[in-house]
């Protein structure tokens, strides 16, 4: 639902399910973008238990 003032849009309005969806796939999209970036990087193994 677009919310209009003046016929202009300022604000559109979405059901909170569709909206916590919506932050969760750009969550993943920038999850995504990060291991891109680091797939190339060379590092130490680290062990997980170690930690």
């Amino acid at each position: 639902m677009a919310v209009l003032n003046h016929n202009r849009v300022m604000a559109y309005l979405v059901p909170a399910d569709v909206y916590e969806s919506m932050l969760e796939r750009l969550d993943d999209l920038y999850l995504a973008e990060l291991v891109k970036e680091r797939a190339d990087e060379k590092g130490e193994p680290v062990d997980i238990d170690a930690l």
